[in-house]
């Protein structure tokens, strides 16, 4: 298993944005998978905030998580945020998110 920024694994846009719309489309009204697919489009960044790192295992995305800023506006004190953490089913319980996520803090 190995960590990419999805700004340099493009195929995986289109799968977190699948996982993603299907996880939490009734948090958003009106939500569509291209509505989720284009704001992914914000966070193809390696080398500033926002972005995602994907876990890529041969061919197959694992799963993804965003680094970006204040996501909620009843915490302003909180600048950075750790979001959209999700691993595909078949890839929960092997520590996948673990992984993903001690990347990004360090």
């Amino acid at each position: 298993m190995e960590l990419k920024f999805l700004a340099d694994n493009k195929l995986a846009i289109l799968i977190t944005a699948g996982w993603y719309f299907e996880e939490w489309r009734h948090l958003e009204r009106g939500n569509t998978l291209e509505r989720v697919t284009e704001k992914l489009n914000q966070y193809l960044n390696t080398d500033k905030i926002p972005l995602i790192v994907v876990a890529i295992e041969g061919k197959n995305v694992l799963g993804a998580t965003q680094f970006k800023y204040q996501e909620m506006d009843r915490y302003p004190e909180k600048e950075l945020w750790l979001g959209g953490v999700y691993v595909s089913k078949k890839r929960r319980g092997n520590k996948v998110a673990e992984m993903i996520i001690r990347e990004i803090l360090t």
